[in-house]
């Protein structure tokens, strides 16, 4: 009885650090600016942090309000190679804004997400 809980266990820990090392392995967002769910004043760029360096060429940034796709400008690196940003080319009202994203780690795999934020006069401090 003890020989087949032992490997129960065994397989139970090697397919836990399999799916740990897998979920790694991809390029995951860390951090954004403006914030996920945020409310704030209107910004100049959309900043995005990773896990992992990021592959610039496949990279871009898309923003929409509802389903207008606002103009941003080309994906810019920043000074931390984990990081790329583009400027917003237009006013932003207030009302809420989805960041769609689509960026690469070190392996080439395309990962996309994204996130809303809200423009308003009611400014988180």
């Amino acid at each position: 009885m003890r020989p087949v809980i032992g490997l129960i266990l065994t397989a139970v820990a090697a397919s836990t650090a399999a799916a740990f090392a897998f979920d790694s392995a991809h390029l995951t967002l860390t951090k954004s600016r403006p914030e996920k769910d945020s409310t704030v004043s209107t910004p100049s760029e959309i900043q995005l942090w990773f896990n992992q360096e990021i592959q610039l060429s496949v990279s871009r940034i898309d923003v929409k309000r509802g389903e207008e796709l606002l103009e941003t400008g080309s994906v810019q690196k920043t000074d931390d190679p984990k990081s790329f940003k583009a400027d917003l080319l237009e006013f932003l009202d207030d009302g809420v804004y989805v960041v769609q994203w689509r960026s690469a780690g070190p392996d080439g795999h395309v990962i996309r997400g994204k996130y809303a934020f809200t423009v308003g006069s009611e400014v988180e401090r």
